[in-house]
């Protein structure tokens, strides 16, 4: 803890009498319930929270500090510096109560409306304002407020019609760089950051088989087949020498795809939209209503397990009938149908 932390123009002495007398003063009983237990497992917590001194002479400072010390104790401990942060904004918002309604009672005050009031006066900075009502809600919660994210859907497949635009253009060989992200991204599957450090060494023949190896983040190469015009495109790339699959030149490869996108767009209009995950997705949609293994396409794509990816992308595609149900059931039952 900093010395700011510590305001030692109290002393430890007069701080520990102070919050002893803290079960004689008024609270609402949500707030005191447990107060004289945190207190007693978190002495040295509880010592330095009472040394808090608030920067004002104002008279109802020790009682404010007393209630706001007994809220920190609710929260766990992570920092003595968020401990600081909390006592200061806690303080700082329960003099204010004081000063306008004439008391501070944490259930009546720490509430919404009260605390939006309070951010309006004392700053314009939407920083600011966020991080006081940051602390002033862990204070009111005794914890840190549980921030659940919502998923991110992701992005949708490409429609056969819109596929078949790209399909042809990349056969046409108008563009290198379009051809070659059109064959990454929506024939092998790769990733925009794959896309972009794809190199032609990375390209590997092995009895007739094309692949293409792509390094996973934790260093183990995938092995991505290639069939038809991927593996003739891909067998070209190899014998091009080529370093770089797409814009070889390009020295910053974050940029590939806005850059390729922008210069191809000139020739097609429609590749100004395109999306290497869409075109990724609609590959792997193929391979999810194939008669593929799971584990397979996990392995192929670079998922892992507990990847909702595949899952996510069940919505776009539509279910099958009862008699497709049976018939790829059928195929793979190990016995016959009613047990014979």
């Amino acid at each position: 803890m900093t010395r700011k932390a510590i305001k030692t123009r109290s002393s430890e002495a007069e701080a520990i009498r102070l919050h002893e007398d803290f079960g004689n003063t008024a609270s609402p009983p949500s707030r005191t319930a447990g107060a004289a237990e945190l207190r007693r497992t978190q002495p040295d917590r509880t010592r330095l929270l009472m040394l808090y001194k608030p920067r004002t002479d104002h008279p109802d400072q020790y009682s404010v500090v007393r209630q706001v010390c007994d809220l920190t104790l609710r929260v766990p401990f992570s920092s003595l510096e968020t401990d600081r942060k909390l006592m200061s904004v806690g303080c700082r918002y329960g003099l204010y109560c004081i000063t306008v309604h004439g008391e501070f009672v944490p259930d009546r005050h720490l509430t919404s409306p009260h605390i939006a009031k309070w951010l309006n006066s004392v700053s314009d900075d939407k920083r600011t304002t966020a991080n006081y009502k940051s602390k002033l809600n862990i204070l009111r919660l005794g914890r840190r407020p549980e921030i659940h994210t919502p998923r991110i859907a992701p992005s949708e497949p490409y429609e056969a019609s819109e596929w078949r635009v790209y399909d042809r253009f990349a056969r046409s060989g108008i563009s290198a760089d379009a051809t070659a992200m059109i064959v990454l991204a929506g024939m092998l599957g790769l990733r925009p950051g794959e896309v972009a450090g794809a190199t032609a060494d990375r390209i590997c023949v092995q009895e007739n088989r094309v692949w293409m190896t792509v390094p996973d983040r934790d260093g183990v190469l995938r092995m991505v087949p290639g069939f038809g015009f991927a593996a003739e495109w891909l067998l070209a790339q190899k014998n091009s020498g080529a370093a770089y699959l797409v814009r070889p030149n390009l020295k910053k490869r974050s940029q590939v795809p806005s850059v390729v996108r922008k210069r191809v767009a000139k020739t097609m209009p429609e590749f100004e939209n395109f999306s290497i995950d869409r075109a990724r997705h609609t590959w792997l949609g193929h391979l999810l209503r194939s008669r593929i293994p799971l584990t397979a396409v996990y392995a192929v794509a670079g998922l892992t397990p507990g990847s909702t990816l595949p899952s996510d992308l069940m919505k776009y595609f539509v279910a099958p009938d009862d008699d497709e149900i049976w018939a790829c059931m059928q195929r793979s039952a190990r016995t016959s149908p009613l047990g014979r």
